[in-house]
């Protein structure tokens, strides 16, 4: 993804000592008022030392002194007015409904991915009081979601397809997981029958199908939800059966109908706007004994943990929570589901974990009751 080109105002030791970086961005604005680096280095350093009405503040004044910031280029096709700053609305805790929470993080998002103008660049992120998931304050709406999609599918040139020894190299990668799958058991269909069907495996977010394809060979009946791009591609060249993802943030919409012996979610969690009515929708496909694996980044992770601020998947456009582990299974247990292993990944993000879960058959049969 192309990124905003923004001057280098923040130095190592801010990071290291952000009240004196605050000292000195103040005094370079006793001097020059309208000092972009300075204010930008002010917006940092109060970030960090969690002063974050302030930094909200700061960031909001270098928005107004240096437009680069704002990131208010768009393409021709689609104008925008000059003095666009799109806010939107706070929402409630998507776990547990809750309104009541803390600020834990503010910063501006345009220094790591491109805007276009159509998002807020200031990005807050807030703590529920009540079951202490993060989430964004003020997610942005679908619409304006979708035209920064377009936007950015308009600027950059995106990723491509695997090569052969890309692809290789991804299924070798690939084999550990599904090892870990198989060991865990799943469904009723992987049972040693002479007339058992193939166990069904559903991946969302299947990207161009080099782990369908994996488990293909390993001897699953495939399904998957990816692009449009990665679905034809998939399609054509792995031979493995896959159908476009909805547009906007993942919903229920994003699960085909069907019953599945393991259902895998990757990077979908996150981006939910209900993640508890996924959780439901994947619990109504998967068969009794199925398996539900989610790769998901985890703020507890240890490489989150010594990431901290300065982890970019705060700045992501369209990510909605940070969960931890803890807040992950308070989601999953509302959804009728329970977590039974996790585990690191075998084609890693850092910081991102494989959390295992099944149904929670008690609770279906006290809900039906």
């Amino acid at each position: 993804m192309t990124t905003t080109a923004l001057p280098p105002v923040v130095s190592r030791s801010s990071k290291a000592d952000p009240a004196r970086s605050a000292r000195e961005a103040q005094a370079r604005l006793r001097r020059v008022p309208d000092d972009a680096g300075a204010l930008f280095a002010l917006a940092e350093a109060y970030a960090r030392m969690e002063r974050h009405a302030e930094a909200r503040a700061a960031h909001r004044a270098l928005l107004r002194t240096d437009a680069r910031f704002a990131d208010m280029s768009a393409p021709a096709s689609d104008p925008i007015p000059a003095g666009f700053i799109g806010r939107f609305d706070p929402v409630p805790c998507p776990v547990c409904a809750s309104e009541c929470s803390q600020p834990v993080w503010v910063g501006n998002i345009s220094k790591n991915v491109r805007t276009w103008g159509h998002l807020d660049p200031v990005r807050a992120w807030v703590s529920c009081d009540e079951c202490e998931t993060l989430r964004v304050a003020e997610p942005p709406s679908s619409a304006a979601l979708t035209r920064w999609s377009r936007a950015r599918a308009a600027q950059s040139t995106g990723t491509t397809p695997p090569s052969t020894a890309e692809l290789s190299q991804e299924l070798l990668r690939w084999d550990p997981e599904i090892d870990h799958i198989e060991r865990m058991g799943f469904g009723t269909a992987w049972l040693d029958l002479p007339d058992a069907p193939k166990p069904r495996l559903l991946e969302v977010g299947s990207g161009w199908g080099g782990f369908l394809a994996a488990a293909t060979w390993r001897g699953f009946s495939v399904t998957g939800v990816t692009s449009a791009e990665g679905a034809i591609w998939a399609a054509r060249h792995l031979g493995v059966p896959t159908v476009v993802e909805p547009a906007g943030p993942p919903t229920e919409a994003h699960i085909p109908d069907g019953v599945f012996d393991t259902i895998v979610l990757r990077g979908v969690m996150d981006r939910s706007a209900d993640p508890v009515a996924l959780l439901q929708t994947i619990g109504r496909r998967l068969a009794p004994d199925g398996l539900l694996v989610l790769e998901v980044a985890l703020r507890d992770h240890p490489v989150q943990r010594m990431q901290g601020y300065d982890d970019p998947r705060w700045c992501a456009p369209d990510r909605r929570v940070f969960f931890s582990r803890a807040t992950l299974d308070v989601v999953l247990a509302r959804a009728g589901l329970h977590s039974i292993a996790a585990r690191h990944p075998s084609n890693p993000e850092p910081g991102t974990a494989l959390v295992f879960a099944r149904r929670d058959d008690m609770h279906e049969v006290l809900t039906a009751e």
